[in-house]
């Protein structure tokens, strides 16, 4: 994961391991995770919208910070992005099969 400040935009952006997901037969795609990170990472704190998350290339997500009334905002969108992505649940299995 990784902070992005550039002039224009301001984003965090992190890299998907597909290899790995389809090793582990997880059946998500990238569509799947901007879908669950729309859905999930919108609490009290900071709302995401999906037109917030791009998809850039075949494995990278960037969930843009858009900016308030003060760009000091920004920063502060940052931070509670940065904190609230690791904790995104993408997708549940409630029965497991042995």
């Amino acid at each position: 994961m990784e902070e992005v400040y550039r002039p224009y935009e301001c984003y965090i952006g992190f890299r998907i391991d597909l290899k790995t997901i389809e090793l582990l037969q997880l059946e998500i795609d990238l569509d799947t995770i901007t879908r669950a990170i729309a859905k999930k990472a919108g609490t009290r704190q900071i709302k995401v919208n999906i037109e917030q998350i791009k998809i850039s290339g075949s494995d990278y997500i960037k969930v843009l910070a858009v900016p308030g009334k003060l760009n000091s905002d920004v920063y502060y969108q940052m931070q509670l992005l940065k904190r609230q992505l690791p904790k995104v649940v993408v997708k549940v299995r409630f029965c497991i099969d042995r």
